[in-house]
């Protein structure tokens, strides 16, 4: 297991200044978000100037793009079809094999999500990308039951696990456990046990990082996990103090 920081801490700079700040934080490895509205990377940046994005991605020594969080406008079957096959070629041409989306939104009929799915994993399978859904509150994974069973219903997808929102949300006090067998991918950051709580100062929320390395360990997992920490909305504490000292903490376990 790796360690990589998320884009998403950085959203105040721009993206070749945020890769610069995370690889001084000590990360060789960063994944990208590319979502609409971004400061940083947009899909239509990336689908209309895709050789400008790679090399951008590319400029700043001792930091390496690792993995990609895309989200679209909608989850509007030809606007994945236009733009989630380019995004895919980026992670291609990256040497990414990660990329993480968000499952549609809870309460979705799940049989068309589950043909959305399948044609996303089938536009991302010549490049080589293993498509991850997050486990998200207000989306149709935020139980491990029903992540668990979309994985089941489009086999190649996996999960990439946030635990923040098992500890804050409708499973709160439960076990999470059913879902290691089906993740590839993992966000962190400590969080309270409400969604007002699900970003706090490391050390301060409940957050079970011990256990969780463990599970890992114990289900063979051997790739990164990303620390992905908000600054926006602006937190009321300096965020870098924080990745390094959640980075520091984690590489302890690891």
């Amino acid at each position: 297991m790796d360690l990589a920081c998320s884009t998403l801490a950085f959203t105040r700079y721009n993206l070749e200044e945020a890769l610069r700040r995370i690889a001084d934080l000590g990360f060789a490895h960063a994944e990208v978000a590319i979502t609409p509205g971004s400061p940083h990377l947009t899909p239509e940046t990336v689908c209309r100037h895709l050789n400008d994005v790679v090399e951008l991605l590319r400029s700043v020594s001792g930091i390496a793009p690792a993995a990609l969080l895309v989200e679209l406008e909608s989850t509007e079957l030809r606007l994945w079809q236009q733009q989630f096959p380019v995004i895919c070629r980026l992670a291609n041409i990256l040497g990414i094999v990660t990329v993480t989306i968000a499952a549609a939104p809870s309460g979705s009929d799940w049989a068309k999500e589950v043909e959305r799915l399948r044609q996303v994993v089938s536009w991302a399978f010549p490049y080589g990308v293993v498509v991850c859904v997050e486990t998200r509150l207000g989306t149709l994974t935020e139980t491990p039951q029903a992540a668990v069973e979309l994985c089941r219903c489009v086999p190649p997808l996996r999960l990439t696990l946030d635990p923040s929102h098992y500890l804050c949300g409708p499973n709160a006090g439960q076990s999470f456990d059913g879902v290691f067998p089906y993740v590839h991918h993992v966000h962190l950051r400590d969080s309270g046990t409400t969604p007002d709580k699900i970003q706090v100062r490391v050390g301060q929320g409940k957050m079970p990082f011990t256990r969780i390395i463990q599970q890992l360990h114990r289900h063979e997992y051997d790739r990164l996990i990303t620390i992905e920490m908000f600054d926006r909305p602006e937190p009321p504490y300096p965020l870098e103090p924080e990745l390094r000292t959640l980075r520091l903490l984690l590489a302890g376990m690891l």
